[in-house]
Parts: C-alpha cells; structure tokens; sequence
C-alpha cells in the first residue's frame, strides 16, 4: 500500500500548484483566478485556502522528517489569516458608522486587491454583505473540532 507520505505528498503538490505558488507575498492573500489579470481576492476563498492549508500541516505533523512542508504550510495559513485581518481593520471606520447607522453602504467589504489590500468594489457594485463568509468558516471549523 501506499505510505502515509505518499499520500501526504500526493496532497502537497496538490496545494503548491494550486494554492501556494498564487498567494500573494505582499498580503498573504489568494487570488480568486490564477490565470489572466485578476487580482481579487475574496474572503470566504481565502478562509477555505488557509483551512486547507492549515488541515494539510497538522496532518504532516504526524511524520518526523516533513522536509519543513509543515513550516511552510502553517505559515501559509497564518499568513492569509493575516492579509484578510488587515484589510479588515482598514476598514474599522466602517465598524463605528454601522454601529450608529447600520446600512449595507457600511458593512465590511469582502472583496480585496490580493497584492494591496485595497477593496475592490463598493457595495453597489458587489451588493453582498458578506460578513457571513467568516461566520460560516469559522462555525464549520469549530464543528469539525
């Protein structure tokens, strides 16, 4: 049968091509297309590219020599988690006008420049309120604990 890492390895490759050779090294985030001039960056794909990330490290975790994958993974996830807490607190205005007027023109944007961290649409042009994303992530992570 096939060796825990070859099954590991199999998944890695699997997530260098797809996932880490496309985040972004200024903000951490993950592109929503890896082809062409796109360089949105939406939370909720990058909530699921960090967890991915993430549950692919711990699993390395388990064998001695990882070749320092674990490292790599790990700090991939932390990374994006970062990128997308920092386009969050530029947006911390935001939080106090909702508080007082609480309307969709106020609401957290979701959808960012992967390499500046600046928001890519309004919320006319979007029309999501996608505070949710992170909600629904989080809620799925914590049911699989």
């Amino acid at each position: 049968g096939e060796s825990l890492w070859d099954k590991l390895d199999h998944y890695y490759r699997i997530v260098k091509s797809t996932l880490l050779l496309h985040q972004s090294p200024t903000t951490g985030l993950f592109p929503t297309k890896t082809h062409g001039d796109n360089h949105k960056a939406k939370v909720h794909d990058n909530l699921y590219c960090a967890a991915c990330s993430w549950a692919l490290a711990l699993a390395y975790r388990r064998i001695d020599d990882d070749k320092g994958r674990t490292h790599e993974l790990e700090h991939s996830a932390i990374k994006c988690m970062r990128g997308i807490l920092y386009c969050y607190m530029r947006q911390a205005d935001k939080v106090q006008q909702f508080k007082q007027d609480p309307k969709p023109s106020g609401c957290l944007h979701s959808v960012f420049n992967a390499h500046t961290g600046d928001e890519v649409f309004s919320h006319n042009e979007y029309g999501h309120l996608q505070v949710k994303c992170v909600c629904t992530c989080v809620n799925e992570s914590l049911d699989d604990l």
